[in-house]
């Protein structure tokens, strides 16, 4: 089943390094499918004889500046992506693409970190637990 990210490519967003610097990340990433779901939950009823099979390979580049405002954090960065390879198979209509992704960028952006309602657990990962706005 192929899906893309729950609640948009901004989830998970408010959250940038306290620490100030660069940051970079890239990602290799290969997939397939061979079914898409519909409006009901379940396989679509119209794409049917589904076959994806792609490759996004991808970039990423952030700042976090190193001043605090109103108590929170500012930061910057962007991020692009380019398909090598994607072949989509749809009812037997076949479609190659190897392309570039669009670049996004938030090019100024403030966080703020609330913290964790309660303590992690004893012996939890050192991670930001709790809230980011």
């Amino acid at each position: 089943m192929y899906g893309g990210p729950i609640g948009g490519t901004d989830i998970r967003n408010a959250y940038v390094p306290q620490a100030p610097g660069f940051y970079a990340g890239v990602a290799d990433v290969p997939g397939w499918s061979t079914q898409i779901n519909g409006d009901n939950g379940g396989p679509s009823r119209t794409l049917r004889r589904v076959n994806l099979t792609y490759n996004i390979v991808a970039a990423a580049l952030s700042y976090t500046y190193p001043f605090r405002l109103l108590g929170g954090f500012l930061s910057g960065g962007a991020q692009g992506s380019y398909y090598p390879y994607a072949r989509f198979s749809i009812n037997n209509a076949t479609q190659r693409i190897s392309d570039w992704g669009d670049l996004y960028a938030d090019l100024l952006k403030w966080t703020f970190y609330l913290g964790a309602p309660r303590p992690p657990a004893p012996g939890a990962l050192p991670l930001p637990y709790g809230l980011a706005l």
